[in-house]
């Protein structure tokens, strides 16, 4: 697998997620403070990932990281949004080929968010 170009390269912000408990017993789920990255990201593709994802393969991105920065399942990505909202996708699976490659999965945006910073 070839490198990524730096001109390939686009501006996402990560999001890890944060659990915490509610005055209810729920859980609900928060987002980090945004890390921007550098990455490739492109609509997913291919026959492979068609009979892996069927239907819901058209919800997907592919993303390649090859920078510092630790991601992990679950985390989530602002791709087409702003670093002050919610995520619009979540971290599906990983590949740790020579640069990893991320499966992203949309998140509805009925389950989003915006997030009010203060300050």
């Amino acid at each position: 697998m070839r490198a990524i170009r730096e001109r390939e390269k686009r501006p996402v912000h990560i999001r890890k997620p944060i659990q915490g408990d509610d005055a209810y017993g729920g859980t609900p789920t928060t987002w980090s403070d945004p890390v921007r990255m550098m990455v490739q990201h492109q609509p997913m593709s291919g026959g492979v990932e068609a009979r892996v994802y069927g239907e819901s393969m058209r919800y997907m991105r592919t993303m390649l990281y090859d920078g510092p920065v630790t991601i992990e399942e679950g985390d989530g990505v602002c791709v087409f949004v702003g670093e002050n909202e919610w995520p619009d996708y979540r971290v599906h699976a990983i590949h740790d080929w020579s640069i990893p490659r991320y499966d992203l999965k949309q998140i509805p945006p009925e389950q989003r968010e915006v997030i009010k910073h203060e300050g």
